[in-house]
């Protein structure tokens, strides 16, 4: 916009730093008296714009990821309610910490014309954020090229100071990085970040971090890739990455890793041999099983006990196929589970307690069927437990310390009913939790280390709640067991044994109670 009237030729020092068109509140010269047209270099209040304010703005984004456009408006008479931008007019839009005042401190990033809105001009900017946290978001609004600024928020900030800046009516922007997927292995544990970050921690010393090393435990170690789902075993570690491709490392004495070999310890990811594209992978004890995105479902590793379901007892380097048609697989001890794309549940391998859930101890190399309607299924040391497509969970096999969740400490070789309103549920090395719907966390079973995180060391053969609002569990351990909890706002959560850091790296041995572990 043009301005309307033009101010007569002032008589200060040209010299002075903002006593120019470009510096001086050039539209302002009216409204000044006794030729007071502000103190050169100098901010002037008498030069504020009419009034400006932030477009409303409440984001959620991924750290390193883009808010595009942030934008605000401001409006000075003569100037902005003319036609296209208006002159003299200089916009930036600012972050700072939360619940705080704009000031200089902040980081300013200019705004650039975009449009008129009625009488007023509006800017764009944009926001790049690289730390978690929770920032405020202001716009500031200039008449002599940013000496003077007037701060605004979302409710807007006149000139005159008749309405100021709030920080409670401020923009806001949540940054977060939290994990997606958790896996809690043996001795150590693996997630995935929103970001498509990949960290492992915990016992290093069979190369199950990748962190081409073998120390004996490590802090949080990012491995090289983007990736969408981890599982982690007994000493090694498989993930799929963006691309749908699978890659292992670790201990591979029994070819677990699948790389066509035995190679003692694999301390890099490795993809896994053959052709095609994987859509879930679980890991265990020196086996693992993967679904293809076609939904062929594969195992290799260690078969001393049918674990792969292949028809033999043969151990594999590569996978093996089973036959059928699969959407889902969880990996126990030395048996395995999966459902087919019927939502029929079937299991294999060894069975000395009923961990088949076939009513027998008899061990198959080749699936049983077991049950229709499933959704979920994962394996213990000598456990399974499985979730139907209605919410019921149901557990069966070695039930020494209450992890079938029944009431009693009798093995079943049959599945025994748990409870209902699960929507997930993750059955570790001698207990089992689930989360319900609401967010409810219960758990169930060996209670020695602090794993069913109630604050003491009991079992429990019911499910007991743990204290908290909860979206995913993941349960894990060996004979020391520990669990995982991601809480509704995406913290991970942990507690239970600690022995080799993969909880927390450095801290105490067990925890009793959920403990904050990320971000």
């Amino acid at each position: 916009a043009s301005i309307i009237l033009s101010p007569a030729t002032p008589s200060w020092n040209m010299s002075a730093s903002n006593n120019s068109s470009s510096r001086w509140c050039y539209s302002r010269y009216s409204q000044l008296s006794g030729g007071d047209y502000g103190t050169p270099g100098a901010e002037n209040d008498n030069c504020l714009p009419s009034w400006c304010a932030l477009n409303g703005l409440d984001e959620a984004i991924i750290a390193g990821e883009t808010v595009d456009p942030v934008s605000a408006q401001v409006f000075e008479e003569d100037l902005t309610d003319a036609a296209g931008q208006g002159a003299f007019l200089t916009m930036e839009i600012g972050v700072g910490p939360d619940g705080t005042v704009p000031d200089s401190a902040w980081t300013w990033s200019p705004a650039t014309y975009d449009s008129d809105v009625a009488n007023n001009d509006e800017y764009t900017s944009s926001i790049t954020l690289d730390t978690v946290g929770i920032y405020d978001v202001a716009a500031r609004a200039s008449l002599d090229g940013g000496f003077s600024y007037l701060y605004c928020d979302v409710s807007g900030a006149s000139g005159d100071g008749s309405t100021g800046y709030d920080p409670a009516d401020s923009g806001s922007v949540a940054v977060t990085n939290h994990f997606v997927d958790i896996s809690a292995g043996y001795n150590h544990s693996c997630g995935i970040k929103q970001d498509g970050s990949l960290w492992c921690w915990g016992a290093s010393d069979k190369g199950q971090l990748a962190t081409n090393t073998v120390e004996s435990t490590q802090p949080p170690q990012q491995v090289p890739g983007a990736w969408q789902q981890v599982s982690a075993g007994l000493d090694h570690t498989c993930a799929i990455k963006t691309d749908e491709t699978l890659w292992c490392w670790g201990l591979n004495n029994y070819g677990q890793v699948g790389n066509n070999s035995t190679s003692n310890r694999v301390l890099t990811p490795t993809q896994v041999s053959g052709w095609g594209t994987w859509l879930q992978v679980s890991a265990s004890n020196r086996f693992t099983c993967g679904i293809k995105t076609d939904n062929t479902l594969w195992c290799w590793g260690f078969n001393g006990q049918g674990q792969l379901g292949d028809g033999t007892a043969m151990d594999q380097l590569v996978p093996s196929n089973v036959t059928g048609s699969w959407r889902r697989v969880g990996t126990g001890q030395n048996h395995a589970c999966a459902i087919d794309t019927g939502d029929t549940l079937y299991c294999w391998g060894y069975n000395g307690w009923g961990q088949l859930g076939d009513g027998s101890t008899t061990s198959s190399t080749t699936p049983v069927e077991i049950e229709g309607d499933q959704a979920d299924v994962s394996g213990g040391f000598g456990h399974t437990c499985s979730r139907t497509l209605f919410g019921d969970v149901w557990c069966w096999g070695y039930n020494g310390e209450g992890q079938l969740g029944d009431g009693t400490n009798t093995t079943s070789e049959d599945p025994v009913y748990v409870g209902s309103g699960f929507t997930q549920m993750n059955a570790g090395n001698l207990h089992t939790c689930g989360v319900k719907a609401g967010g409810t966390l219960w758990c169930w079973g060996l209670g020695l280390y602090g794993e069913l995180g109630t604050g003491g060391t009991s079992n429990s053969n019911i499910p007991v709640q743990v204290a908290g609002t909860w979206s995913l569990v993941s349960a894990g351990g060996g004979q020391d067991g520990f669990t995982f909890g991601m809480a509704v706002d995406g913290s991970l959560y942990g507690w239970g044994s600690n022995s080799n850091d993969h909880l927390v790296y450095g801290g105490p041995t067990y925890y009793y109670v959920p403990v904050f572990i990320w971000p």
